[in-house]
């Protein structure tokens, strides 16, 4: 790793179906000799019941206050 400090000596590993192995610093994501510093990078994780309870900004306009009455259509997507 050229010219980056990594803050974290042990990554977190993932392989992709493709049996690309993806590595997870604290700081930087890397992939084979691509790496990407992650600075202002936030990311969230929510189980379903969290997702389907969540009324978002276009169900208010289309439906107003139903939005919080209409329970999401539930939908299942891997990363």
């Amino acid at each position: 790793m050229r010219g980056i400090a990594v803050a974290s000596l042990e990554p977190k590993k993932f392989m992709g179906d493709d049996g690309t192995i993806i590595r997870l610093y604290d700081d930087l994501i890397a992939c084979g000799d691509e790496q990407h510093k992650l600075d202002g990078i936030h990311a969230s994780v929510e189980d379903g019941s969290a997702l389907e309870s969540r009324v978002t900004l276009t169900r208010m306009l289309a439906v107003g206050l139903l939005a919080f009455v209409f329970k999401r259509k539930a939908e299942e997507r891997n990363i």
